[in-house]
Parts: structure tokens; sequence; C-alpha cells
């Protein structure tokens, strides 16, 4: 826009005179008297001025002949937003606008471009022109974390209110920052963008998939002994292998320890069961799982996330309570442990199917990690527990539980346990004379046991044979052989009953 050029126009701004009462033109009217509007120099200066810094500002030449100039300027102004200096503190973010916002301006909508001098470590407010601090919150409308403002990066906030949200009082959206971290929603279909929690759901936050799960037999399907233990004050593995079990904080006058394949809880209705159980005061069950130490120093000085799907039928809801140890002086030498950490209580409902969770610094565990969840009941009367679907994995998220194939637990199992069918030491030969070997036999081991194994009283039928004895019981195999109790004639001993050959720790 260019300024009035006429002959008789000032060459400088005259003063305008003194300001009166504002109002509105009028024609005026003769025949009331009213005079029309007198159109003075200083309100048309004032218009001509207005107009001309629009042009200026948005960096026009102003001319004669251009009619859009103060549209263009206005155009061009619009491309040019303000980034005001970050007049705050990390998590505390300030500035000043020009023309400082007042409660009536700083309202929904209203966008603030802020150039970023300290980065946020977490949650994080905005106050502009010494109004009061909202939070900001990122795209997911949840607070900061950390790491979403970076130093040097220009912040974009919007002002924002919506019900449900910071219980519907007044947030900054933050838009977007560059450099810094971008919070956004869970993903819900197959282009959104994903969450880190919802990928760490999935994968875990350390490890390939296919081994988070450092625990075996976690679908509680492997059983080796068909032994179920009556429930005492001292720890016993029942059917379900790696897994004991026992009562404490009061008498305990029924209960088994048992496999459920029909359990209300997990994938598969696979489970540990303490079934029946009966106790007095302040009673208390636990499940334990033992961890060798060639296993459990992968976990050296990391941290650990330990998870179980658990229910009961107590008829109100008891606390579940995770404890981690460790052996104090030998590897695998449990006799003597050491209290690594104890989780905080979770609440369990009755009848109702719940995945317990705990995640501790393991510290330097190499010797060994014993893992117990107490199940503070009180006094109960032939009721429930199942346990099923744990897993430890390193890192801080309980990911979605990893299912072995069924041949993979079992092999993992009889590094502990294993069963020994009927028939298998088998020694058929000739005696020579009474009191002469007949032969050798025995079982090799599908995998390398632990350590040479605890081998049971064996339960023989014997054919002119005396009872076989162990020659040899090493990690990879089992020997025995045997004499004959005639001068002269066909022998037989073979085991008529399988047994179960134990390294548990």
């Amino acid at each position: 826009m260019f300024r009035i050029d006429d002959a008789t126009a000032a060459t400088a701004l005259p003063t305008p005179e003194a300001a009166g009462s504002e109002g509105y033109f009028t024609e005026g009217n003769p025949t009331a008297g009213t005079p029309a509007t007198n159109v003075r120099g200083s309100w048309l200066n004032m218009i001509q001025e207005e107009l001309r810094a629009i042009v200026v500002a948005g960096g026009l030449t102003p001319s004669k002949t251009t009619y859009n100039q103060v549209l263009s300027a206005i155009k061009r102004i619009c491309q040019n937003t303000v980034i005001l200096a970050d007049a705050g503190a990390a998590n505390a973010y300030a500035a000043v606008n020009a023309t400082p916002l007042v409660a009536g301006t700083w309202v929904d909508g209203v966008v603030q471009q802020i150039k970023i001098a300290h980065a946020n470590t977490g949650p994080s407010t905005y106050a502009p022109d010494g109004l009061t601090a909202i939070p900001i919150y990122g795209l997911g409308l949840q607070p900061l974390q950390g790491g979403e403002l970076a130093l040097n990066g220009t912040a974009v906030l919007m002002h924002a209110t919506i019900a449900g949200v910071n219980s519907g009082n007044p947030i900054c959206v933050l838009m977007e920052c560059a450099g810094g971290a971008q919070q956004v929603a869970p993903a819900t279909q197959p282009q959104h963008a994903v969450q880190l929690a919802q990928l760490q759901s999935s994968v875990g936050s350390t490890g390939a998939a296919s081994s988070r799960n450092k625990l075996f037999n976690s679908g509680a399907q492997v059983a080796i002994q068909s032994t179920v233990p009556t429930l005492t004050t001292s720890p016993q593995y029942g059917p379900v292998e790696m897994i004991a079990a026992w009562a404490s904080g009061g008498a305990i006058t029924a209960g088994t320890l048992t496999q459920d394949t029909a359990a209300p809880v997990g994938r598969t209705g696979y489970a540990v069961k303490l079934a029946g159980c009966t106790l007095t005061g302040a009673g208390q069950v636990s499940w334990r799982y033992r961890m060798e130490a060639a296993d459990a120093v992968k976990f050296k000085n990391q941290t650990g996330t330990f998870q179980i799907g658990v229910q009961h039928d107590v008829g109100s809801a008891i606390n579940y309570t995770v404890v981690f140890r460790k052996p104090t002086t030998t590897a695998d030498d449990f006799s003597a442990v050491t209290t690594i950490g104890t989780s905080s209580a979770s609440s369990v409902a009755s009848a109702t199917g719940a995945v317990v969770t705990a995640t501790q610094a393991l510290g330097d565990c190499s010797k060994g990690l014993e893992i117990e969840v107490q199940v503070a009941c009180g006094a109960v009367t032939t009721k429930n527990f199942w346990f099923t679907e744990w897993q430890l994995e390193e890192g801080t998220v309980a990911s979605a539980v990893v299912r072995k194939s069924y041949p993979d637990d079992l092999k993992d199992c009889q590094r502990y346990a294993l069963l020994i069918p009927v028939g298998t030491i088998h020694l058929n030969g000739w005696a020579g004379s009474v009191g002469a070997p007949i032969g050798t036999t025995g079982a090799d081991y599908p995998v390398e046991m632990r350590v040479a194994p605890s081998v049971p009283s064996i339960s023989f039928s014997l054919s002119q044979a005396n009872t076989p004895n162990i020659v040899f019981n090493t990690t990879r195999s089992l020997r025995l052989t045997t004499t004959g109790t005639v001068s002269a004639g066909q022998t037989t001993a073979y085991n008529n009953a399988a047994f179960v050959i134990t390294a548990r720790l």
C-alpha cells in the first residue's frame, strides 16, 4: 500500500488531536440537527499506517498500482510463525510472547512454538507469560516420560481441553519437536505406529522371542513322576516337573500337590494344583522353582521380570508375593540361601485368573536362582490353588509367554528327573556256576543329567539270578550287573516297576 502522494499531503505524520470517546460514523440528520461525522486526517492516517504496516511486515515493497498487497502480505505473514525462546527450566517450560497471552486468549487451539533450551527428563509443564503452568502431553494423550523435548529442537504446543484427559483440565499437546521421541496412541490397525511397550509385550525387551523364557516346563505339561505327594511344611516335588510346593504359617491337615489338566487358568488347562488344602492360622502355601548355576549365570547383574498365571477359590481376595533368592556359598547348593529381593504384594480375587508379575535387579546370581511365590491364604478349608505359564526373562517387561514344544520341554526336564520304564534294565544269560556273573545292563539317558542322579530302590523280577547291583552311575548312563543262583542254567533279571531317577536342585 502506497501512502497518499497528493501535493497537499504532509511530509511528516502530524500529531493527532487528543483522543475522544470512541464512536461510529453517521451521515447526520438535518431535521434533527445531527451533523454528519467529520472524517479527520488523523483517522485516515491511522488506517493508512495500519494497512501499510501489514504490507511492510510481509516483506513487500509498497506499490501505488498493486491493489492486493495487504492480502499478499497477510498470506506471507501467516507463513512466518513466531518461535519463542525457552525461558524456563528442564521439565518446567516458559516463554514470553510479544503480546502477552492472558486467560482469555490462552484457550484451546492456540499454538505456541518454543526453541527448547533444556531437554526434558520426565513429565513437563508449560507456562506462557506468567500464566499458571499446565502439563504437556504427547499425541498419545499421556504425560511426557523424558526425551520428547530435545535440546535445540522446536516444540510445537497446542492448548487443548479433552474430556477424560488430565481430569478434564487443560493440557498442552506436544504436536512435534525435532530430535525428540514422539509419543503415539496404542496401535489398533496394521498401518498404525506401534508403541515400544506394545512391541515389548510381544517380543520382550531383550533377547530373541524364541528363547526369552529361561524357565522350563512353563506350560506344566511335563509330568515325570506319578506320585502325588501330600502337602507338608517341607518342600516336595510333585508330578509337574521342576516345581516344589509346601505350606507354612499354620498347621496343614489336608492338601496334595498334583497336575491339573483342566485348570481354570492359562491357555491349555495344564497347571500345578495345590488341591483340597486345609490350613489353620496365618496359613500360606508356596510354589517354588530353582534354576541351576549354568543357566542363572546368564542373568548375572541383569534385571529380570518374572510372571506366572494364578487362580484360587478361597472366596475372597488374597495376596501373592514373589521372593528371589540365590545360594549363599556354593553353586547349586540351596541349603543356605540369600534373599535377592521381594516383590510387593499382588491382590488376586477369588475364582478369577490373574497374572502376577515381579521385576527384580538380580545382582550376582551366578551360583543359582530360586523363585518362590508365596500365597497368603490364611485359614482355609479344602481350597485349591493353581499355577501355570511361568516365565523369567531379561528386562523390565513381562512379554507374551513363550510356549515351547512338548518335546523341548520334556528334554529340558529330563536333565533333572528321568522315568525308567518297566523292563529297561534287563539281564538274560547263562550261569556257569553259582555266583558267576551273567552280564551287565543298564540305561543310557536321552540327555545329560545335571549330576549323577539319585537312584531309588529298584524292584526286580528274578529268575535264578541275584538282585542286580549298580556298578556305574554317571550323568549319561546307569550300569548294573548280577550273578546267577544256579550252577548251570538260564538266568533273568529285569525291573518290574517303573522308577524315577532325579538330579533335582
